[in-house]
């Protein structure tokens, strides 16, 4: 039953997070009204969202001024989340950073409610020379800052695609330490791979542009012997299908893992292949800096 609970806990952050990030032009928090007591002179639910969104100090604007109503006044929480602010073609996501809410759960992260780390083929960073001498912090510190980039591209795909700007910056590190559950060491390193992904030359037409037809991130894809592979990124354009593979870093064809990776993407282009006949496929990795690699048969 407190396993539930938790779960339960976990999942009511998540409802408010995914309503917060969805929000177009406003964000609007009800609470249910108690009783007005000496313990409580507000009469305001201090467990609902509405009153942790105020504690937090987030603006409201009245709904009068809003609808142009004589309504009663009611609050409303103006999150201001996609606001666009024009200057050298720059749109700042999410310009007013997510609420800093005191009784947000410590578990909370939603890396916790997708995939288990043991999913993840992260490759390790590129100033280790020896990957066999690495100590196993090292190797926990490469496969959280993986994973955590990881979250973060599949998280504000979809926000990033409705951007009309020639760059993306994303929300602050300590935004996004609260509201997708990354640790403080690895926000600052996942957030600047993230931006560079999201803002490389290379990968323009991969998440927003004209000829972007449809987008589909974390897909699973299974072979006939029922076994699962997991990509990263599938993109739709007008004319051709295209897989990407995120890593830390691209590996040199020398090295065992370009094989691996190589062999991986073939195997992903074979699997859509079977399902989508009707367009061509192209298969790329694509490192923290934004660079890319085709694999090609």
């Amino acid at each position: 039953l407190e396993e539930e609970k938790k779960i339960a806990e976990l999942e009511k952050w998540n409802v408010l997070y995914v309503a917060m990030t969805r929000a177009k032009q406003y964000f609007v928090a009800s609470g249910s009204a108690l009783s007005i007591s000496p313990k409580n002179l507000t009469g305001m639910n201090d467990q609902s969202w509405y009153a942790h969104l105020i504690a937090s100090g987030m603006p409201t604007r009245a709904l009068d001024d809003l609808l142009l109503s004589k309504t009663s006044g009611l609050p409303i929480i103006d999150s201001n989340l996609n606001d666009k602010t024009e200057s050298n073609s720059v749109t700042e996501l999410n310009s007013v950073n997510y609420p800093h809410i005191e009784k947000l759960p410590e578990s909370f992260g939603l890396a916790a409610m997708t995939k288990s780390h043991d999913d993840r083929d992260i490759e390790l960073p590129s100033d280790f020379e020896d990957v066999s001498k690495l100590t196993t912090l090292d190797q926990e510190f490469a496969r959280e800052l993986g994973v955590a980039i990881h979250l973060i591209l599949e998280r504000y795909a979809p926000i990033v695609r409705e951007q009309d700007h020639d760059s993306v910056v994303l929300p602050s590190e300590s935004s996004l330490s609260q509201w997708l559950g990354i640790g403080p060491d690895y926000a600052p390193f996942a957030r600047e791979s993230a931006q560079a992904i999201f803002n490389s030359r290379h990968l323009q037409g991969f998440f927003r542009g004209p000829n972007l037809f449809d987008a589909w991130d974390e897909v699973d894809l299974f072979n006939q012997s029922g076994e699962r592979f997991r990509v990263d990124r599938i993109v739709e354009l007008t004319d051709r299908l295209i897989i990407l593979d995120y890593k830390l870093r691209i590996p040199s064809p020398s090295e065992p893992s370009f094989l691996k990776y190589r062999a991986q993407l073939i195997n992903y282009r074979q699997l859509l292949g079977g399902l989508r006949v009707d367009k061509p496929i192209q298969s790329f990795l694509v490192d923290r800096f934004g660079d890319v690699q085709e694999i090609t048969e």
